[in-house]
Protein backbone atom coordinates (compact mmCIF):
# COMPACT_ATOMS: atom_id res chain seq x y z
CA UNK A 1 0.00 0.00 0.00
CA UNK A 2 2.78 2.02 -0.25
CA UNK A 3 4.36 4.37 3.07
CA UNK A 4 1.50 5.49 5.12
CA UNK A 5 1.87 9.14 6.90
CA UNK A 6 0.01 9.78 10.26
CA UNK A 7 -2.38 12.07 9.78
CA UNK A 8 -2.75 13.01 13.44
CA UNK A 9 0.72 13.96 13.94
CA UNK A 10 2.50 13.34 10.51
CA UNK A 11 4.58 9.92 11.88
CA UNK A 12 5.48 6.52 10.34
CA UNK A 13 2.79 3.97 9.86
CA UNK A 14 3.68 0.92 10.61
CA UNK A 15 1.87 -2.28 9.25
CA UNK A 16 0.46 -4.87 10.88
CA UNK A 17 -2.84 -6.91 11.79
CA UNK A 18 -5.77 -7.78 14.72
CA UNK A 19 -5.26 -11.25 15.86
CA UNK A 20 -8.51 -13.23 16.50
CA UNK A 21 -7.49 -15.90 19.38
CA UNK A 22 -10.19 -18.83 19.15
CA UNK A 23 -9.68 -22.16 20.84
CA UNK A 24 -5.97 -21.20 21.35
CA UNK A 25 -5.49 -20.98 17.50
CA UNK A 26 -4.69 -17.18 16.15
CA UNK A 27 -6.09 -15.99 13.12
CA UNK A 28 -6.41 -12.54 11.14
CA UNK A 29 -9.18 -10.26 12.21
CA UNK A 30 -12.01 -9.87 9.37
CA UNK A 31 -13.88 -7.53 8.38
CA UNK A 32 -17.80 -8.66 7.94
CA UNK A 33 -20.91 -6.56 6.63
CA UNK A 34 -24.33 -5.54 8.26
CA UNK A 35 -24.76 -5.79 12.49
CA UNK A 36 -24.16 -8.99 14.40
CA UNK A 37 -26.72 -11.95 14.48
CA UNK A 38 -26.44 -14.55 16.50
CA UNK A 39 -26.08 -18.15 15.19
CA UNK A 40 -29.16 -20.03 15.99
CA UNK A 41 -30.57 -23.75 15.33
CA UNK A 42 -34.32 -23.93 15.15
CA UNK A 43 -34.73 -20.38 17.06
CA UNK A 44 -32.25 -21.44 19.79
CA UNK A 45 -28.62 -20.20 20.27
CA UNK A 46 -25.99 -22.19 19.87
CA UNK A 47 -23.78 -20.05 21.73
CA UNK A 48 -23.53 -16.67 23.55
CA UNK A 49 -20.78 -15.88 21.18
CA UNK A 50 -21.34 -17.88 18.04
CA UNK A 51 -22.85 -15.44 14.74
CA UNK A 52 -23.85 -15.71 11.71
CA UNK A 53 -22.03 -14.85 8.91
CA UNK A 54 -20.75 -15.44 4.79
CA UNK A 55 -17.55 -16.61 4.48
CA UNK A 56 -17.77 -15.29 0.79
CA UNK A 57 -18.10 -11.49 2.53
CA UNK A 58 -15.21 -11.76 4.68
CA UNK A 59 -12.65 -8.94 4.10
CA UNK A 60 -8.95 -9.42 5.92
CA UNK A 61 -8.42 -6.15 8.17
CA UNK A 62 -4.69 -4.68 7.78
CA UNK A 63 -3.90 -2.17 10.56
CA UNK A 64 -1.65 0.39 10.36
CA UNK A 65 -0.35 2.05 13.67
CA UNK A 66 1.62 5.41 14.38
CA UNK A 67 4.87 4.29 15.88
CA UNK A 68 4.87 8.58 16.95
CA UNK A 69 1.46 8.64 18.99
CA UNK A 70 -0.24 5.83 18.70
CA UNK A 71 -3.07 6.40 16.02
CA UNK A 72 -4.59 2.90 14.62
CA UNK A 73 -6.28 3.00 11.26
CA UNK A 74 -7.95 -0.26 10.43
CA UNK A 75 -8.24 -0.99 5.95
CA UNK A 76 -10.09 -3.86 4.52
Amino acid sequence: MGERVCVDCGGEMMEGFLVDMTHKVMSQSHWHPGTPKPLTIFGIKVSPYALKYSKEKFRPITAYRCETCGLTKLYS
